[in-house]
């Protein structure tokens, strides 16, 4: 008989519909064993390639129907195509668990195998290092991790790391563990920023002499980003993308006409393109709240504000160790930030401020 007949798989099910089902749970990507599985020989895979209703990605693997897929389902197939025990690591694990912006690279792949395909970067392990994120299979968080620290420059790198510390994806434990002497340094110097920007900023207020601010903790129905309630004082990193325009500026007078601190912004070209501008009116700001109380706490009466922040600060500071860079200061940061070419400043040197037993920095 002519080996290209319609074959029926033991669930009597036609392989056309057992193909469709399974590429469906697979993000539109099959494999030769995928297909053979739903019951197609060799020669009606080929001749479902020719007649367009499987379209080639790598050797052996395929998408369904149409040729584009989606960026997850990209690296689907190249996972694939580089065997069983493959996975997806370095940069685009990092972009899969959302760690950093993906920016259309080849793909990394770690597999115990030697397998090349064009397009990907092969990297070889006898012992992978596997788990499944939205049904990929992918490094850990920390090997990933690992794996970017000598991809990176500090700055990417360190919001990487915070990114994955605020999304719970990793404790400051499992960082002092790392493999990568970059990470652990790191580890010492958890902030909870949320963006590239109020990492600057945070630098800059560093660079500026103050005491460590909380940081991205809620004021009732208001989030600042930088706070010192003793101070009466919140700063504000304003990002173009959230901060950019007159609705949103309106929004923001409207938030913070109601707050006990006094409110000053700082945006991305303040951070970035004037870093030594910006730390000396931060440097003046910090000379003018010395022991200053917020509006809403003046008078002999304690503010329930403040005990709550207090409680706030306590929590935050015994949950992070503070480690401030004294030969990279936060100017040569934000100058270098679109020029930097050194994979790592190594020639960093780490100070550590002491910390009282209630929390507050001295």
């Amino acid at each position: 008989m002519d080996d290209a007949r319609w074959v029926f798989d033991r669930g009597g099910g036609k392989p056309s519909q057992q193909v469709a089902e399974r590429a469906a749970r697979q993000r539109g990507v099959v494999t030769n064993a995928d297909l053979r599985e739903c019951g197609l020989t060799y020669r009606e895979i080929e001749r479902w390639v020719k007649d367009g209703h499987l379209h080639e990605k790598h050797r052996g693997v395929y998408a369904v129907g149409h040729r584009e897929l989606t960026v997850e389902a990209r690296w689907l197939a190249a996972v694939k195509a580089c065997g069983e025990r493959a996975v997806l690591s370095h940069y685009a694990a990092a972009a899969l668990w959302g760690l950093v912006d993906w920016d259309g690279r080849r793909i990394d792949v770690t597999a115990p195998t030697t397998r090349r395909h064009p397009g990907i970067n092969a990297h070889r392990t006898t012992r992978p290092d596997r788990t499944l994120h939205k049904n990929i299979p992918v490094t850990s968080v920390l090997r990933t991790l690992d794996d970017l620290s000598s991809m990176l420059s500090f700055t990417p790198f360190r919001r990487a790391v915070r990114q994955a510390f605020n999304r719970g994806l990793i404790t400051t434990a499992e960082i002092v563990r790392a493999k990568s002497t970059q990470l652990r340094a790191i580890a010492a110097d958890i902030v909870p920023t949320e963006s590239v920007l109020e990492d600057y900023v945070h630098d800059l207020i560093r660079e500026a002499g103050f005491d460590e601010p909380l940081v991205n903790v809620p004021l009732g129905p208001y989030k600042p980003d930088f706070r010192w309630p003793h101070r009466g004082l919140i700063v504000e990193a304003d990002g173009a993308g959230t901060h950019g325009n007159d609705l949103a500026r309106h929004d923001d007078a409207v938030r913070t006409e109601h707050l006990p601190d006094r409110v000053v912004r700082v945006t991305w070209k303040q951070a970035v393109l004037q870093p030594a501008k910006t730390v000396a009116r931060l440097r003046a700001l910090e000379r003018a709240t010395r022991g200053a109380p917020s509006r809403a706490c003046a008078g002999p009466a304690p503010c329930a504000l403040k005990r709550e922040d207090a409680s706030a600060r306590s929590s935050q500071a015994n949950t992070h160790a503070v480690m401030i860079p004294s030969k990279w200061s936060a100017s040569r940061v934000a100058k270098n930030v679109f020029q930097s070419t050194s994979p790592w400043p190594m020639s960093r040197c780490w100070c550590t401020r002491a910390v009282e037993p209630g929390g507050l920095t001295m």
